[in-house]
């Protein structure tokens, strides 16, 4: 497996939740992973198992000196055959995400806004939307301008 490790905070609504060290088995990219992951993880504060698209997302407790936070858990992306192959890992919690998620997605909604020339709550309803778009945004990083860019297209092609 590939180590790469980018610590990536994602926002959900039942609590922000945060994914490091994703290792991929090379049968999945890692933004497709990390899709998996956090739509398993969204809306899950007790990490039940979950099917995503076809793949099993299974969350196992960790030992404590692997932990960065109490929550933490080791998500494992499974594929549904009947080896049950495992094509990626990461450590996931729900933590206090470093930044503001919340005014990183109003930089965007401006932006949005903007590229729309519509009203702020206009381009909230283009935001609101796609709110999966927006949580791996966030977790990937990307910039405002990247963002908005990212939401305006795949608003586009949604149309």
């Amino acid at each position: 497996m590939s180590t790469q490790a980018t610590p990536s905070p994602i926002a959900t609504s039942c609590a922000p939740v945060h994914v490091r060290d994703v290792q991929l088995s090379g049968h999945i990219s890692k933004s497709v992973a990390m899709e998996y992951i956090v739509a398993a993880a969204t809306d899950n504060a007790g990490f039940e198992d979950r099917s995503i698209c076809g793949w099993d997302v299974e969350f196992v407790d960790v030992q404590a000196g692997q932990k960065e936070h109490h929550t933490e858990r080791l998500a494992r992306v499974v594929s549904c055959n009947q080896e049950r192959t495992v094509v990626a890992v990461a450590f996931v919690s729900h933590a206090p995400s470093p930044g503001n998620f919340a005014a990183w997605e109003g930089e965007v909604t401006d932006l949005i806004a903007e590229a729309l020339d519509a009203s702020y709550s206009d381009a909230q309803g283009v935001v609101e939307a796609q709110p999966l778009c927006m949580q791996l945004a966030w977790s990937m990083g990307m910039s405002v301008q990247e963002a908005a860019a990212k939401i305006l297209a795949d608003a586009t092609s949604a149309a």
